[in-house]
């Protein structure tokens, strides 16, 4: 044996005489560790599966907090499409928003078909007498349905109407939208409702 080697063997004998006094014990083989239930990945347990990236779409939909209009991301399933996104924002606020003082100004039974066409979102309300508010809560339901219009679809303004025929609506300052040379209202964007807005 060359000067190197033994000058190894000596040391790792060193080295376990060493640990052997200290009181670690030396193994001569692998040992079978129990582990704890918890940490187990084979231990049976309940757990909650994040869903599939892939199988859902975040959108933006705006809700009330405080009388101010709050974004909230919501998943929604594929196929995503703008009616899905608006029966998620006319579903409402999720238990959990609403624990945190999210509300809406929109009826759980309310009804709307929407249409894009370059961009401009149209909401054609489907629900008899439209949105049956008046005042504050007529202006916040309508802000509502502008902002998610354009932050949950690509569109850059909003026109409604009801059972197929425009209509006006009121702006955050409580004024009537002004029609064009044919008889249209002038879409609405969400700076007719930045009064409304959360600042936060």
């Amino acid at each position: 044996m060359k000067p190197d080697s033994r000058r190894r063997v000596v040391t790792v004998f060193a080295a376990l005489a060493v640990a052997a006094g200290c009181g670690i014990p030396v193994d001569n083989g692998p040992r079978q560790l129990a582990i704890p239930e918890t940490d187990d990945p084979a231990a049976t347990t309940t757990t909650t599966i994040a869903p599939d990236p892939e199988d859902a779409t975040f959108r933006q939909l705006w809700f009330i907090r405080d009388g101010l209009l709050r974004a909230t991301s919501r998943q929604i399933a594929d196929p995503i499409s703008h009616q899905s996104v608006f029966e998620a924002l006319i579903s409402g606020p999720t238990d959990d928003e609403r624990a945190g003082g999210i509300e809406t100004r929109l009826p759980d039974d309310f009804e709307v078909r929407v249409v894009l066409f370059e961009d401009t979102l149209t909401i054609d309300i489907l629900s008899e007498g439209g949105l049956p508010f008046e005042g504050e809560f007529l202006i916040a339901a309508t802000a509502q349905l502008v902002f998610t219009g354009v932050f949950g679809t690509s569109a850059s303004k909003v026109l409604f109407k009801e059972a197929g025929e425009y209509v006006q609506q009121l702006n955050g300052a409580g004024e009537l939208q002004e029609l064009d040379a044919d008889g249209v209202p002038v879409p609405l964007q969400i700076g007719d409702f930045d009064e409304l807005r959360d600042p936060g």
